[in-house]
């Protein structure tokens, strides 16, 4: 678990205002090991750099890609539009019935989307047309809408071939598994935020380490990282008593230098973030245990909330025994699809079975 405030810390944040987290990803009955590091955030770095460059570097005036050749996808303004239009292709050429419901699903129990609830399945049928300009609407007011924002502001900067890397694996994706996982992809378009560390958002990129900065509506990354670079830094909203624990969407701060490897952290105000794939483990920066654990091991330091490795055979008990446990038989009850041998707990029955969602 990346350094964050505390569980507590974090559900009060959020009863603060809305933004995206990690259950509001379609097929997720539950949080595992893998989803612990709420993060949502993107970087890296977590080689122990306690010399972060503190010059405002961000280029934010012109569109660029990772490899800096010229923008080969769609401009940032067409950005909304193409992501409907793909993310509609995928949906009702692999989804039908049921599994429609299953992909507006995050967006269904979202209130902020109430408006637009009687337009999606299973409550209206949907064609090419009508799907493209509903989720057209749909994505502004999410995580989209809270980057584009920040870009528009140039905080960030936008990926055009990231973002034409992420429609194709739309578009192309085949039906069954590759399009489920498509359709789940955080890095691209999915609603879940990404987890922090290597995961993050491709499609925007956020390389500033001083001046000003605001939370993004994208999990907790987008939210405590703001539009800093979340290897080296952390958006810090200071009104007199130090970094705020509870930053809001709209707060204007300033980018200040995030904790490396053995330096000192909390999340009690002020905050003092690690930078972002690191622990705070007792007020110090540590790097994710690596350690390869057994079934019957203990996975989890409900004191520290703390990962201890990774379950080999298994899946982490998180919120039960805390330990590593074997995978679960179709039939068995589930939370969250790593408990089952399956692969698949399906969120209707809350039981292992096999996942048949969008094979055509």
């Amino acid at each position: 678990m990346s350094c964050s405030p505390s569980p507590a810390v974090f559900v009060a944040s959020l009863l603060l205002f809305a933004c995206g987290d990690k259950e509001a990803a379609p097929d997720t009955g539950g949080q595992d090991a893998s989803e612990v590091d709420t993060d949502g955030d993107d970087g890296s770095d977590t080689d122990g750099d306690t010399d972060p460059d503190t010059d405002a570097d961000a280029d934010t005036d012109t569109d660029t890609n990772t490899g800096g050749e010229p923008a080969t996808g769609p401009a940032a303004g067409d950005l909304v539009e193409a992501a409907a239009t793909a993310w509609c292709g995928a949906v009702l050429s692999c989804c039908d019935g049921d599994d429609q419901a299953w992909a507006f699903g995050p967006w269904l129990v979202d209130d902020r989307l109430s408006v637009y609830h009687s337009r999606m399945p299973p409550n209206a049928t949907l064609d090419a047309s009508s799907c493209a300009e509903l989720v057209g609407e749909i994505l502004p007011e999410l995580w989209m809408g809270a980057w584009l924002e920040a870009h528009d502001a140039g905080l960030v900067t936008y990926d055009a071939a990231a973002a034409q890397t992420c429609l194709a694996q739309l578009s192309g994706a085949a039906c069954g598994e590759p399009v489920r996982d498509a359709l789940l992809d955080s890095t691209c378009f999915a609603t879940a935020a990404p987890e922090g560390g290597a995961s993050q958002r491709a499609i925007f990129q956020r390389e500033s380490t001083s001046g000003a900065c605001t939370p993004i509506a994208d999990g907790f990354g987008g939210l405590y990282f703001g539009s800093c670079d979340p290897q080296r830094s952390f958006c810090c909203i200071d009104e007199g008593q130090g970094c705020d624990p509870f930053p809001v969407p709209g707060d204007a701060g300033a980018c200040v230098a995030a904790s490396q490897v053995g330096d000192a952290c909390s999340d009690l105000a002020p905050i003092q973030l690690c930078a972002t794939g690191l622990d705070c483990v007792d007020g110090v920066c540590e790097a994710p245990s690596a350690a390869s654990l057994s079934l019957g091991e203990v996975c989890y330091d409900s004191a520290t909330y703390t990962l201890l490795g990774e379950c080999a055979d298994g899946w982490c008990d998180l919120f039960g025994s805390g330990a590593c446990e074997a995978p679960k038989a179709a039939g068995e009850g589930c939370w969250s699809d790593e408990e089952c041998a399956t692969g698949h707990c399906d969120i209707g029955t809350l039981t292992c079975g096999v996942n048949d969602i969008c094979e055509g």
